[in-house]
């Protein structure tokens, strides 16, 4: 065990030289999988439940309650664009329970021009991650997991496969209501650039933490999550921005403070249980909005909101995510245990 932690910190030491935020190919590894995790802010790394969809951003909350369940999510994304993610978890006799899933993304289809700027056909491009993770557990409380993920990228008749691993540890307290978790996320490499004998670009690497309590005497579980804790400082001036000049006509630089940018690496979200069956959820995703807002109108960037219901066999989920004035996200999902399903089709 201590040679394997001085393994991952030592890989995860490299990872992190010259990451920037905006930077690294295979950006499909970031989308997030389901409905509840959108509602939520984009994050769902401390959901120690029955969700099989969580284990896509972290295998250490694989568990025995997630046994034959499928997960199915569409997201209507900005432009057209289209992306989705199923899950599913078996038990093999050698290995354990393994949740594995499919993460794909459609980017539509594109005019393709000449350098003359006319016409000479369309192309597509899509994205696809074939994922699987198992996890172990220690005295009931410590969880340890890891996922495998593999790549494939095609633009018109460009190409590119990768490899990716993430690694993750979970401690569950259910006497106190408590989850916290730490994911290493997408350790690996671009086996295949886009051009045959080209660079290879870097991963999208990310350390995440997480925090999460369900409270006693109210039906609500908050949730903290701290993202991209490899890169300290996430905040980026933009160098063409109009220059701004204070009434002496001396040139006021851009600033940004430290509250800002701690907030920045954190992602708060919650659910209310109404009943059994139901639950309502909403979600701040700091990052999102100090990025992603259009100046003049913020609105609700960054805010996300969503509900789910249980009915019979069926976990029906839906999210609303708001990145800016101009673009928002329709995530719906569906859950369901194929064994039970199977039993009573049958009967």
């Amino acid at each position: 065990m201590k040679k394997l932690v001085l393994f991952i910190l030592w890989v995860a030491s490299i990872a992190t030289q010259a990451q920037v935020g905006g930077r690294g190919v295979f950006q499909v590894l970031n989308l997030v999988p389901n409905a509840r995790m959108s509602a939520l802010g984009g994050y769902g790394i401390t959901l120690y439940d029955n969700d099989v969809n969580t284990t896509y951003q972290n295998p250490a909350l694989i568990n025995s309650s997630m046994k034959n369940r499928l997960g199915i999510s569409y997201i209507n994304s900005f432009a057209d664009i289209n992306y989705g993610y199923t899950g599913y978890a078996h038990e093999f006799n050698k290995i354990g329970l393994v949740a594995g899933g499919v993460q794909y993304i459609n980017y539509g289809k594109f005019t393709e021009t000449n350098e003359f700027g006319e016409k000479i056909g369309t192309f597509t491009a899509n994205d696809v991650v074939l994922s699987a993770g198992t996890a172990r557990h220690y005295k009931e409380k410590f969880h340890f997991g890891t996922n495998i993920k593999l790549i494939y990228s095609g633009i018109a008749q460009y190409s590119s496969t990768g490899f990716a691993t993430d690694w993750a540890g979970v401690y569950q307290n259910d006497s106190l209501n408590i989850t916290s978790a730490i994911v290493i996320k997408n350790l690996g490499l671009q086996i295949n650039p886009y051009i045959p004998g080209g660079v290879r670009e870097k991963l999208p690497f990310e350390i995440q933490a997480g925090f999460s309590h369900r409270l006693r005497h109210l039906p609500l579980r908050f949730m903290f999550n701290f993202i991209h804790l490899e890169t300290p400082n996430l905040a980026a001036i933009d160098p063409n921005a109009p220059k701004k000049y204070d009434i002496s006509g001396n040139e006021i630089k851009p600033r940004v403070s430290l509250a800002d940018k701690i907030f920045r690496h954190v992602v708060i979200g919650g659910e209310f249980y109404v009943g059994k069956f139901v639950q309502l959820r909403f979600g701040y995703n700091h990052l999102r909005r100090r990025e992603l807002a259009v100046e003049t109108a913020k609105g609700l960037s960054g805010f996300s909101f969503g509900a789910g219901v249980k009915i019979a066999m069926f976990n029906i989920d839906y999210g609303f995510a708001s990145y800016n004035v101009a673009g928002t996200t329709n995530t719906f999902s569906l859950t369901v245990d194929v064994a039970k399903l199977s039993k009573k089709t049958q009967n």
